[in-house]
């Protein structure tokens, strides 16, 4: 079952549900980019264990982030022409998500 939320309507209670979904697996949300407002559809996890998470491409000094930013690990490039690349430390601004759900196939690359 997918689970769809609208933006703005989060509480703190679904603030640490997200977390805690992105810590256990892999998890499918939306977000609007501060950079230009565009819509960023991704594939996340926080989990350090699973085995779509390249090494090689996290960074070793990760800082905390503000209690109003989500870090998670980008398991989906967003395009061919674009430099953004995948498996590397993505954050979000809270308040910018717009739905979220667990229910994710990864390929195998």
């Amino acid at each position: 079952m997918k689970v769809r939320f609208e933006k703005n309507t989060f509480s703190n209670v679904d603030w640490e549900d997200l977390e805690t979904r992105l810590q256990m697996g892999v998890v499918a949300f939306s977000y609007v980019k501060v950079s230009d407002g565009s819509l960023r559809n991704a594939v996340g996890t926080r989990d350090l264990n699973n085995s779509h998470v390249d090494w090689n491409l996290l960074p070793m000094n990760i800082k905390t982030p503000p209690p109003h930013v989500l870090c998670y690990i980008d398991l989906q490039s967003e395009g061919s022409s674009n430099s953004s690349h995948k498996d590397a430390w993505r954050c979000f601004v809270k308040e910018n998500l717009v739905w979220y759900s667990d229910e994710v196939d990864i390929d195998d690359d």
